[in-house]
C-alpha cells in the first residue's frame, strides 16, 4: 500500500510539474482522500485549484495544508494568494502581515506583500 502510495504522489508530482493542472489535482484529490492529513499533497491540491482559477477550492485546502501544517510558509503564502484572488484582499493582507512578522527575512513574502499592498490597495508601504 506504501510503494502504490509513493507511486500515485510521484505521478501527481510528475503532472504537477508538466503543468497538467487537471490531471494533477485529480490525481492530488485520490491521494488526499486517502491521506486527509498529509499537509503536502494538500498543499499540492490547492496550487492547482489556484492554477485552474478554482478560487473557493484553493482557499479551503490552503487553510486545510495550514491547520495541518502550521509552519508551512509555503501554504499561508498560496492561501494569501488565492484570497487575494478572491477579492478577499483584507484577509490576504492580514495572513502576509501575521506571516511577514514571524518570517521577516524570506524575500517571497515581502514580494507578495509588496504586490498586495501596490496593485490592490494603492500604496507600496509595508
Amino acid at each position: 500500500m506504501a510503494q502504490t502510495m509513493d507511486n500515485d504522489i510521484r505521478q501527481a508530482d510528475a503532472l504537477r510539474k508538466s503543468l497538467n493542472w487537471q490531471a494533477a489535482a485529480q490525481s492530488y484529490g485520490r491521494i488526499h482522500q486517502m491521506q486527509p492529513n498529509n499537509a503536502v499533497v494538500t498543499h499540492n491540491l490547492a496550487l492547482c485549484h489556484l492554477a485552474l482559477q478554482n478560487w473557493q477550492e484553493a482557499i479551503s485546502c490552503g487553510r486545510q495544508a495550514l491547520r495541518d501544517a502550521p509552519n508551512q510558509w509555503q501554504s499561508a503564502s498560496l492561501l494569501a494568494k488565492a484570497l487575494n484572488k478572491n477579492k478577499q484582499q483584507d484577509q490576504a493582507l492580514q495572513l502576509l502581515d501575521k506571516l511577514h512578522q514571524h518570517l521577516p527575512a524570506q524575500a517571497d513574502i515581502r514580494q507578495e506583500l509588496a504586490h498586495l499592498h501596490l496593485h490592490h490597495l494603492g500604496n507600496a508601504a509595508s
